[in-house]
């Protein structure tokens, strides 16, 4: 059985304002469970409307715009930022999650927003960054201190936990079985992510998974709907995302952890993808967390 990767970014519980931050698609799944409140939110092309015990899911790079003008009225939710890969995937895209999801109160319910809120209690205490910023522009492994890795472990315990209650409560809203990929598009996908810090050859894919490249081609197309070349272009822009948030690191360091060769490439490249500079992405995604 493929083995499904979690890595925690962020959980809050506030009142907030939604207002759109233009330009800015999170790179993470980010879940929302609506506590208090109403508002009518557009999400891909789908208005949605949105209310007390509305439980919603937005996979990688869901734009996702407010509608109401008034936003004066107390809108309380709960928020979960996480990779939830299996492989190279997209675990809530893979298994077909529904945008938006009325869970009614129940026991297990409220065991599950009670975990919510103590990951929200153990990541205030964590920090998240745990790198400086670099001026060398180089990336420096470094290690938690023993108390951190502590919690750290705690916490990824509490993701796991909440991600299976989560699957329980959801369970009859999903299909029964997942999207069906390739075995060799996903092999394919694997090592394109495992080598977006290298310089990659379509031959080098196709040798990998034993296929011709116009065969290759051919498979990936139909099962993504994008080239293999294409497919890496987008998973360098979403590792880009995932460090200007995540990290301090210089954009030179940046560009050379996903396989560019200057900074500059890095930068014509993501404002290509995403409309914004690394940077304005850095400074708007960051407040959007």
């Amino acid at each position: 059985m493929p083995e499904l990767n979690l890595n925690l970014h962020w959980v809050h519980q506030r009142s907030k304002t939604l207002n759109r931050l233009s330009g800015v698609r999170s790179p993470y799944t980010v879940f929302w469970f609506v506590v208090t409140g109403n508002r009518h939110i557009t999400s891909e092309g789908q208005r949605i409307t949105l209310s007390a015990g509305d439980f919603l899911v937005f996979p990688p790079q869901a734009d996702i715009i407010n509608e109401n003008e008034d936003c004066v009225t107390p809108f309380e939710t709960l928020t979960l930022g996480c990779e939830a890969k299996v492989g190279a995937f997209d675990f809530v895209t893979i298994y077909g999650f529904p945008k938006i999801i009325r869970l009614p109160p129940s026991d297990a319910l409220t065991r599950f927003l009670a975990l919510w809120r103590l990951m929200e209690d153990y990541t205030s205490r964590y920090e998240a960054d745990l790198n400086s910023p670099d001026p060398e522009n180089t990336m420096p492994a470094q290690l938690p201190d023993t108390a951190r890795y502590s919690l750290y472990t705690q916490l990824y315990s509490m993701l796991t936990q909440w991600f299976s209650l989560m699957l329980d409560l959801i369970l009859p809203h999903l299909p029964a079985h997942p999207v069906q990929i390739d075995p060799r598009v996903h092999q394919a996908s694997v090592y394109i992510r495992e080598k977006l810090s290298e310089k990659v050859l379509l031959r080098e894919i196709a040798n990998h998974v034993g296929l011709s490249e116009p065969h290759l081609r051919t498979i990936f197309h139909k099962a993504l709907g994008v080239s293999p070349m294409e497919f890496l272009r987008k998973e360098r822009i979403l590792r880009a995302k995932e460090l200007l948030l995540s990290t301090n690191f210089g954009l030179k360091a940046i560009a050379e952890a996903i396989g560019y060769d200057e900074q500059g490439q890095l930068s014509r490249a993501f404002r290509l993808a995403e409309g914004i500079s690394p940077l304005e992405y850095r400074r708007k995604g960051r407040t959007l967390e």
